[in-house]
């Protein structure tokens, strides 16, 4: 038998992927693509506009990599911009899985691919893949060719001035993949699934489709079901995070979900500057927790969880927390939640006598800082966390402290000020009945004592810390 030309069966191979970016991702790439991934390849194949709306962990990351690598390998002078919202997910999750799907791929796919992004991978003939983050329009401007294929991942929270600059280039013709968790109710990908939809093919895939497949690294049955468990059927994390539906969020929210989201995207590439601040919110009841809340500037750390523990024991919890995270011989301040039983592991605190902990008791229901914005210092608490993430406060991954921050409701009183519902109130919604602990405890976090000398309308800034605020009550 006469063996095939190595270049005459390259040349086959290629004519076989050039219109199955499925196929290049099985044969040549080798990934074992499940249905709905080879239903995306195959619609950015066949069309020149393809948005996908997901869930979390159905492998579009995989999606977009393949096409940006197919696109790269089988088109004459091709260009490939890949962008998303941060930095962070750019270079650790887009750039990081092409890296690996180079050194991993069947056939050798060529090229110099660069450890940067922006520098990206390069071809000889001038063919190249470049990742920038969607946050310089400038980046976007002027890239001309005849083969561009644009992927904007986690397309919700690209901006629309991105969009605009992506069009002005589309003029001569280029190809465009839209992938993401369905955040926003408003801008480009939320318009290519209602008022924009005939002008492209949409995909929806389910965290709950994932599932089904039994693929290491996707969903699973057990993280569909605990976070069902967790936020409910109707929550707007539930609908976006799981099923990927679109979701509208209750016009009375205090805090608005775009807003806890854009705060978790952000928190990797977010500096945690300034002194340390402790939230402290000491569970009432036996099936709530006491959560210490750790924060410096703009950057809330993980919670502290602890269940069943006394006031003496969590006092004691609270101390190895600061001593953990303290820098040098700073001083960490600590507010307690003292309407209950909160008023005594102050007391335990205090009687460590320790000069640089410097404990401030917090009443939530005693009247707020500013009786003519808030009825109460619950209320008060409640809008500074809104406040700290508009002014760019980043939150870490906690999937019970989104559901709880976005359940907070309000209505006005007579006197046309804000009033946050009860505790009780916000238990009937959250799954299980849970109070709102770590929310709560956030909240405490980021609150600072006014300066009374000055009357008590704005808190004196804090020596470094670079969440400073006027509003009253924030810190």
């Amino acid at each position: 038998m006469t063996m095939m030309d190595p270049k005459a069966q390259a040349k086959k191979l290629l004519a076989r992927w050039t219109d199955r970016a499925d196929l290049f991702g099985i044969e040549a790439m080798g990934y074992a693509l499940w249905p709905r991934q080879v239903e995306a390849l195959r619609a950015i194949s066949e069309s020149p506009r393809v948005c996908v709306r997901s869930g979390h962990k159905v492998g579009k990351s995989t999606i977009d990599i393949v096409a940006a690598a197919w696109w790269a390998c089988t088109r004459h002078r091709a260009r490939v911009i890949m962008t998303a919202p941060t930095a962070r997910q750019v270079r650790m999750v887009l750039w990081k899985e092409l890296k690996r799907a180079h050194r991993m791929s069947r056939a050798p796919l060529g090229g110099t691919l660069h450890a940067t992004p922006s520098t990206g991978w390069q071809f000889n003939d001038g063919r190249e893949v470049v990742g920038f983050t969607a946050d310089d329009n400038d980046n976007f401007s002027g890239i001309s060719g005849p083969n561009i294929l644009w992927i904007a991942d986690e397309a919700s929270g690209i901006s629309e001035e991105i969009f605009e600059a992506i069009e002005g280039n589309a003029a001569a013709g280029v190809r465009i993949l839209m992938t993401g968790n369905p955040t926003q109710t408003v801008g480009t990908f939320f318009e290519s699934f209602g008022l924009k939809s005939q002008f492209w093919h949409q995909i929806h895939i389910s965290s709950r489709e994932a599932a089904e497949q039994n693929i290491p690294g996707l969903a699973t049955r057990a993280w569909c079901d605990e976070h069902l468990a967790m936020w409910g059927e109707d929550s707007p994390l539930y609908q976006i995070k799981v099923l990927g539906n679109f979701a509208l969020q209750s016009s009375d929210a205090v805090v608005p979900l775009s807003l806890v989201l854009a705060a978790n995207e952000r928190w990797g590439d977010t500096r945690g500057d300034g002194p340390l601040v402790l939230g402290v919110d000491v569970a009432r009841f036996g099936d709530d927790d006491s959560i210490i809340s750790p924060r410096r500037g703009r950057k809330v750390y993980a919670m502290r969880a602890h269940h069943g523990l006394d006031t003496v024991a969590i006092a004691g919890e609270v101390r190895s927390v600061a001593l953990e995270l303290r820098k040098n011989n700073e001083t960490v301040t600590v507010n307690v939640d003292t309407c209950g039983i909160g008023g005594g592991v102050a007391d335990v605190l205090r009687s460590y006598a320790l000069d640089w902990l410097d404990i401030v008791d917090v009443n939530s229901a005693e009247t707020s800082d500013d009786e003519d914005l808030f009825p109460n210092l619950r209320s008060q608490l409640c809008f500074a966390v809104a406040d700290f993430l508009k002014d760019g406060g980043a939150l870490p991954q906690d999937s019970a402290l989104d559901g709880e921050l976005i359940a907070a409701r309000y209505s006005i009183d007579p006197r046309g000020r804000r009033k946050v519902e009860s505790k009780d109130d916000i238990k009937k919604r959250l799954p299980g009945g849970r109070s709102p602990d770590r929310a709560d405890a956030v909240a405490l976090s980021i609150y600072r004592r006014p300066n009374f000398d000055t009357g008590g309308k704005a808190p004196l800034p804090l020596a470094g810390d670079s969440y400073e605020s006027r509003r009253v009550g924030l810190g």
